[in-house]
């Protein structure tokens, strides 16, 4: 079993390998490219050339030109390289989730699939859900009694994460606490009462948080000195949440009509699958139906008194990171704004 279980895994990071030289993508992957090659060279973002993305991706990228060449295929391959990490990770967490862990295989295969149809190289989007999925991870590992290991550790993978993209880290954080509280939720089993509870969760978020502050803090302080800080909050949070959303916002996929085609698949009328409107409406689907799932644990968690099982808090924390990456993708749905949500919905519905 755990030859075809090793078997199976590879042959999904063969997958996500497979497109690594196709045709370039001269808009979003040459941003990327331009923007390593010119913090390479000794520029620094905001202050010599204009990006409304965090800087992680351009010092990524610029380091991998540095040590294998300032080539197409080094920095596609280092995106690659993140892409398997995260399909690894996320089987990792789907056998969490699961209750056979070979079940998990299922969703890796189409987590694999969807990260390799996806040839937005040098998207920082793949690192950002890298370390907010991590963060996940970390925060649901059963550390003992007073430990610092998981709330340090989520924190700082979280804050990590907002390296590359802002908003993914904020709704992994915001994942965190979700996680930290749902630990000390129903009791621990030693009669500790709701008070002591309550303290060793802010404790946690103490925790996680200053991680986070460690994580983000030396590397925009040292930015904001040298481009200015009024630059930094415009370029980083003010534009992108008003000015950037108005001219990029896309239109949902009608709702009704995604109704009659599937309806159309069926009675032999139409060979075409709705697409679009699956990719958007079923990733909400599995998030709202989780959703009323996990309530449900944590409802009779807290009727019984009983700690919440560790499948339960798994799939918590991934509605909550969900319902994050669905508002992302709604402030622009096309496919590739979807992905992020669509790989939390694999997950659920793993669960």
């Amino acid at each position: 079993m755990r030859g075809l279980r090793a078997a199976a895994l590879l042959a999904g990071l063969l997958l996500i390998a497979l497109p690594v030289k196709s045709p370039l993508n001269p808009y979003d992957e040459g941003l990327a490219l331009v923007g390593g090659m010119r913090v390479l060279h000794g520029e620094v973002p905001f202050r010599d050339f204009w990006t409304i993305y965090p800087p992680g991706q351009a010092y990524a990228i610029a380091a991998v030109f540095r040590a294998a060449g300032e080539t197409v295929l080094a920095a596609r391959l280092y995106d690659t390289i993140v892409r398997g990490l995260l399909a690894l990770l996320l089987y990792l967490l789907a056998a969490r989730m699961a209750r056979f862990r070979s079940l998990a295989l299922v969703p890796y295969g189409a987590i694999a699939l969807l990260l390799a149809s996806a040839f937005n190289y040098g998207y920082p989007i793949f690192p950002a859900l890298l370390f907010g999925f991590a963060a996940i991870e970390a925060a649901l590992r059963d550390a003992p009694e007073g430990s610092r290991r998981a709330p340090v550790g989520a924190g700082f993978l979280a804050g990590i994460a907002t390296l590359f993209r802002i908003d993914i880290g904020a709704y992994a954080g915001t994942a965190v606490l979700a996680t930290l509280a749902l630990r000390r939720l129903g009791g621990s089993g030693n009669g500790a009462g709701s008070g002591p509870r309550g303290s060793r969760f802010l404790i946690d978020c103490g925790k996680a948080a200053g991680a986070a502050l460690l994580a983000t803090v030396p590397l925009y302080a040292w930015l904001g000195s040298k481009a200015g800080f009024d630059r930094l909050a415009e370029n980083l949070l003010l534009f992108p949440l008003t000015t950037f959303r108005e001219v990029r916002h896309l239109p949902l996929p009608p709702l009704l009509e995604s109704f009659e085609s599937i309806e159309a698949v069926f009675v032999a009328q139409s060979p075409r699958m709705p697409a679009a409107s699956l990719r958007f409406y079923l990733p909400i689907a599995a998030v709202g139906l989780s959703a009323i799932l996990v309530a449900r644990s944590i409802a009779r968690s807290l009727r019984d008194r009983t700690p919440l099982a560790s499948e339960d808090r798994a799939c918590a924390a991934i509605v909550v990171f969900g319902i994050g990456l669905l508002l992302q993708a709604e402030s622009r749905y096309d496919a590739i704004h979807v992905l992020p949500a669509s790989l939390a919905a694999a997950l659920l519905l793993a669960g």
